[in-house]
């Protein structure tokens, strides 16, 4: 009795609370349109999330997830978890954001080169992270000191400031009463992202979808293929919640009365 009880109950979240899921039918094929909030970014190929998307459409490194509150979160390697804000399927764009708004202290930890994704800028340096007393006035007004030393407004606390500075640099040449070396970033990064605060953006170069979304298709990657090989397929019939609702009404339904 209390096992139909929470069965039925179940059923009445999934009708009267239906996922935000469109599933678009392609033969046998099903290429699907997913959002962890009805607010979130639109959730295609090449991205997927594990319980809503069939293997094929599941491309290495694209993988997101919903966290509890219907945020859409993007795992970066190694422990890196952005919050995703938008994607851009025709430019290929990436738009995160870090939900404590310091991104650059997540820097440490990034290594891209071990995903799909690039930075979006183009000129990337090598950068070291010092921990510095605050440097007088003066020095800290110098042209020489501002184009060495690049603050980082989101690590800053009241006893000392953290600066990201070009590696090739020597820090021993500037009159700081303290330093510290807190981290040789490994990988090379945008001069401007120290002060994007928690914003970031990524690109990526394949799967390439572009010409499928400005035609309005749907993207695809081939049969068979071991490569990034994608195809466009004209977009059909759609099943929104309603359909979704129906198919729990023809099984659900009957499993809770009569399991």
């Amino acid at each position: 009795m209390a096992s139909s009880f929470l069965f039925l109950i179940h059923f009445l979240l999934l009708v009267f609370f239906p996922p935000n899921l469109e599933a678009t039918q392609e033969g046998e094929r099903r290429v699907f349109n997913f959002r962890c909030g009805y607010n979130g970014p639109s959730i295609r190929f090449p991205f997927w999330v594990k319980a809503f998307h069939p293997d094929r459409y599941r491309s290495p490194g694209f993988e997101l997830s919903c966290d509890k509150n219907k945020q859409t979160v993007l795992d970066l390697p190694f422990s890196v978890k952005l919050f995703v804000k938008k994607i851009g399927y025709k430019s290929r764009v990436i738009r995160l954001y870090d939900p404590d708004g310091c991104v650059s202290s997540k820097l440490p930890y990034l290594n891209l080169s071990a995903s799909p994704f690039q930075f979006n800028e183009i000129d990337s340096y090598n950068f070291s992270l010092f921990n510095c007393s605050a440097p007088d006035r003066q020095m800290f007004d110098s042209v020489p000191f501002k184009q060495m030393f690049l603050s980082v407004p989101c690590l800053r606390a009241s006893a000392y400031q953290v600066y990201a500075i070009l590696s090739w640099n020597n820090v021993d040449d500037f009159p700081l009463t303290s330093y510290s070396n807190i981290h040789n970033l490994e990988e090379s990064v945008p001069y401007n992202i120290f002060h994007q605060g928690g914003k970031l953006q990524l690109s990526w170069s394949k799967p390439n979808c572009s010409l499928c979304e400005a035609e309005g298709k749907i993207c695809r990657l081939k049969n068979d293929t071991t490569e990034y090989e994608t195809e466009c397929v004209a977009k059909s019939k759609t099943l929104k919640g309603h359909a979704f609702k129906k198919q729990l009404w023809a099984g659900d339904v009957v499993f809770c009365f009569w399991g």
